[in-house]
């Protein structure tokens, strides 16, 4: 994150106050250093010559990508022996990783502009100009459109409300068109799911509960509805310079969320090798179970061509599986530092049981009373569409819980985060950045979300 801060404070109008309202980077102590001239010079060159070449390289990365990703989920996973999962990985890797920069380079942009913008303007004025559609948002209105599709059939609502996998998917070959929109459905947004990257994780495809809970928690949602923010702005005059900024902030932003897409589908087939990876190995004898393949480090797999370079790792994969289960119960700080693995130190919160006033910063104008809902993890709630939603973060996965809350507020993040783009995208009141937000507020209490102030109420 410092060498991300230290590059962008090349950029004039970046700064620490620029970066945490961004990201919430906590890099209040950074070192900015001193840069010599020929060095500002040569880095000013530079830049202007990538980015005349950037878009380019995002877009050939993007298609590519998705194009490889395709070829990949029409495999039979089941079907590929150990030797053929490495060779798989190394495919992508020696591909993909070294174009990696990409990500960075535009990430690299949306700070530089946004940079200059929040600079030149308050704070209402600059959430209108940062608004943008993307990827986040229409996964949310194809899910409607399935979900509509899905439940208007008798026996697939049937399957769905059951939670019976086994009728859903026999049920589903008499639906073709159906069948073909949701495997469209899965190609374009598979990857992407909550907490995606923990590979551990059951892909949404094995994990039925989750997608039935979705497809019914959608059932009623209108896939053409638009939620416009709840109130305008009155914008200054604009000049030629900032306009062409704001057009390039919103070209990077949009690039931004593809390419976390193109992320979510790597990881998701990464998470499929990994897991007929630890096929291969359970039927070995290298481990005991399949899902302990998510108990080994990279290294115990990586460079190891057939199985028979392994050796038993039993013991391996009972000490860690002992110690993570330590971590169940730790609340750690947003921000730590942990030096040669050790954990940090958690401090006892005590917290002020007569607080009623939250601050934090609006990311989303409007003001809505609703019943709040704390989310320590994603889940789809049952037949209830009318709540606010509290949590520490969200991801990209989160997204088809976002369009159902009727107001959000968010323990960590900036204007730029998952939650903030979204939020803004669907004209959800939302506040981020209000500390300790899960610790105080508690199902059912009546709350005023004020997106436009910053500022959250306990009402009852």
């Amino acid at each position: 994150m410092d060498y991300l801060y230290g590059m962008t404070s090349l950029v004039p109008g970046n700064n620490k106050s620029n970066f945490n309202t961004m990201m919430t980077s906590n890099i209040q102590d950074a070192n900015e250093g001193k840069i010599r001239p020929i060095s500002k010079i040569k880095f000013y060159w530079n830049v202007l010559w990538e980015y005349l070449r950037m878009q380019r390289r995002v877009d050939s990365f993007v298609s590519d990508a998705k194009e490889k990703i395709g070829q990949f989920n029409k495999k039979d996973v089941n079907k590929l022996t150990y030797e053929d999962c490495v060779k798989e990985m190394k495919d992508f890797q020696s591909e993909f990783l070294p174009r990696w920069y990409i990500v960075g380079e535009n990430d690299f942009c949306v700070s530089a502009t946004f940079g200059h913008l929040n600079k030149k303007f308050n704070p209402d004025v600059l959430r209108h100009l940062i608004w943008v559609e993307s990827a986040s948002t229409q996964q949310s209105h194809d899910l409607a459109d399935l979900a509509k599709d899905i439940m208007g059939q008798e026996d697939l609502a049937d399957a769905i409300s059951r939670r019976d996998r086994e009728f859903y998917d026999c049920k589903l070959k008499s639906h073709p068109e159906i069948k073909q929109s949701v495997e469209t459905y899965f190609e374009k947004y598979g990857g992407r799911m909550a907490d995606e990257q923990k590979l551990e994780k059951l892909d949404i495809r094995d994990d039925f509960n989750t997608w039935a809970g979705m497809i019914k928690a959608y059932a009623n949602v209108d896939p053409n509805s638009e939620r416009p923010n709840q109130e305008g702005v009155d914008l200054p005059r604009i000049g030629l310079i900032d306009r062409f900024v704001i057009s390039r902030f919103k070209k990077h932003a949009v690039n931004r969320e593809e390419l976390r897409l193109v992320r979510s589908n790597f990881f998701g087939v990464m998470r499929k090798l990994f897991t007929q990876i630890g096929v291969r190995l359970e039927e070995a004898g290298v481990i005991d179970n399949s899902r302990d393949v998510f108990f080994l480090h990279f290294e115990e797999i990586h460079g190891k061509d057939t199985l028979d370079q392994f050796e038993g790792l039993q013991n391996e994969v009972k000490e860690r599986r002992e110690e993570y289960a330590t971590y169940d119960d730790m609340n750690p700080p947003s921000h730590f530092v942990s030096v040669n693995g050790a954990g940090p130190e958690i401090e006892e919160l005590v917290l002020d049981e007569d607080k009623k006033l939250f601050f934090g910063t609006g990311s989303s104008p409007g003001k809505v009373v609703v019943r709040a809902k704390v989310f320590k993890e994603f889940y789809m709630p049952n037949d209830d569409n009318d709540f606010g939603m509290v949590a520490k973060n969200t991801d990209p996965g989160w997204t088809p819980l976002i369009k159902l809350t009727k107001g959000m507020i968010i323990e960590n993040g900036g204007v730029l985060s998952h939650a903030a783009i979204v939020s803004r995208e669907e004209g959800i009141p939302t506040v981020i950045g209000v500390p300790y937000a899960t610790d105080y507020f508690k199902d059912g209490m009546l709350v005023e979300i004020d997106g436009s102030k910053g500022t959250v109420k306990i009402l009852e």
